[in-house]
């Protein structure tokens, strides 16, 4: 758990016991934002910088997302910007095309509401594209802090299901016994 203080990881692992006991449920409620104040601080106030967070963590968990149609590649297959930064820049533009009277705000929350129902689907979550939408529409800050826990919560999943495997010491020293006895 790169740069999360001890108390945030003690909360991603009571979220995962969490989805543990309610697997086809968000593993926080919408409201339910004190162990990441900071993360609903920067959604409330920056909301682009937390959209861009959030996509970047779908990037890493392979989840599909409309917001793909936006992350330009370059002939190699490298994108252009990195995938946080074109999530923000994009939804930025948006926001601003918005505050200038333009439709930039219901192609936010479209794309919002996208990503949302991305993550149910990857989560199993068995929610509706209303619920979805009334989510993002009614409180944008607590539907992304909702969504980077639950996206932290499948990362942290991801990261413990991929065990190294257990090497007997005694198999090990029998094991080189063996191929020394052949030579």
């Amino acid at each position: 758990m790169n740069s999360m203080n001890p108390q945030t990881d003690q909360s991603i692992t009571q979220l995962i016991e969490t989805k543990k006991k309610y697997p086809n449920q968000w593993s926080s409620g919408i409201c339910d934002f004190s162990s990441h104040l900071t993360k609903c601080m920067i959604a409330a106030f920056l909301p682009c910088f937390q959209f861009g967070e959030n996509y970047e963590l779908m990037q890493k968990l392979n989840i599909n997302t409309l917001m793909d149609t936006f992350n330009f590649k370059q002939s190699n297959g490298q994108p252009y910007v990195q995938p946080r930064t074109c999530a923000c820049l994009t939804y930025g533009a948006f926001s601003l095309l918005s505050s200038m009277g333009g439709t930039g705000y219901c192609i936010d929350i479209c794309l919002q509401t996208s990503m949302r129902e991305d993550i149910s689907a990857h989560q199993q979550i068995g929610r509706s594209f209303c619920n979805s939408f009334c989510c993002v529409f009614l409180c944008l800050p607590c539907a992304l802090t909702q969504e980077y826990k639950e996206l932290k919560v499948a990362e942290q999943m991801m990261e413990s299901s991929v065990k190294k495997p257990l090497i007997n010491s005694r198999m090990q020293f029998k094991t080189e016994e063996f191929i020394q006895s052949i030579k």
